[in-house]
């Protein structure tokens, strides 16, 4: 999700909508952090002992993720973004709750 997902719904990273609602998080930077979170997340994949740590910390930066969403949630009016770009309402509708 973290790779594929940002692909598909910033389309490519040129979807400007994602960006205008969201320019300190979801800006075209933070959305390829996302994405390199993706690959540490495939790279961990692959480690089966001594995760504590690890663990720790993909479980925190989650945490972040959601608790921001749920700010953006609380601040933001949904219906603006869909009205601007389908692919912009639905990422911003669901990126906080999708597992990384």
């Amino acid at each position: 999700m973290n790779i594929g997902g940002v692909l598909l719904f910033s389309r490519g990273l040129t979807n400007q909508v994602i960006n205008q609602f969201d320019p300190v998080v979801m800006s075209n930077f933070g959305l390829l952090m996302i994405m390199i979170w993706g690959l540490a997340y495939l790279g961990a994949a692959t480690i089966t002992s001594k995760l504590t740590w690890l663990a720790a910390a993909f479980a925190l930066e989650k945490l972040a993720y959601v608790v921001t969403w749920l700010l953006w949630i609380s601040h933001n009016n949904l219906s603006d973004v869909y009205q601007l770009d389908l692919f912009a309402g639905l990422f911003y509708s669901i990126y906080g709750l999708i597992p990384k």
